[in-house]
């Protein structure tokens, strides 16, 4: 099994967090995807709303590249208010969402 977390600036830390440790604990693998951050090497670095900063496995661009045909067996997308205003004003993440969702 495989779990997508998706992060973008302003994400509530419980509300990621939690995901990401009860599913790695339960041995699925779980990829960390950077949507709105500041570049870091080949992926990003998000920061949430208590000003946490948490590198991520991949960004969003490496993770369609990746995994577009090949969807994920859980998605999450965490709240906070600017988190989930970040993840919302992303298309791109909407369509592949969309598709998720179809799937």
């Amino acid at each position: 099994m495989k779990a997508a977390v998706f992060f973008a600036d302003g994400f509530e830390d419980i509300e990621a967090l939690s995901p990401v440790d009860y599913l790695r604990r339960a041995g699925i693998e779980v990829i960390t995807v950077g949507v709105v951050g500041k570049p870091f090497n080949d992926t990003l670095i998000v920061t949430s709303s208590h000003n946490v900063p948490m590198i991520m496995d991949m960004s969003f661009d490496t993770f369609m590249k990746q995994y577009s045909k090949n969807i994920p067996d859980c998605v999450v997308c965490p709240g906070g208010l600017k988190g989930a205003q970040n993840l919302a004003a992303t298309k791109d993440l909407l369509n592949y969402l969309e598709e998720v969702w179809k799937n």
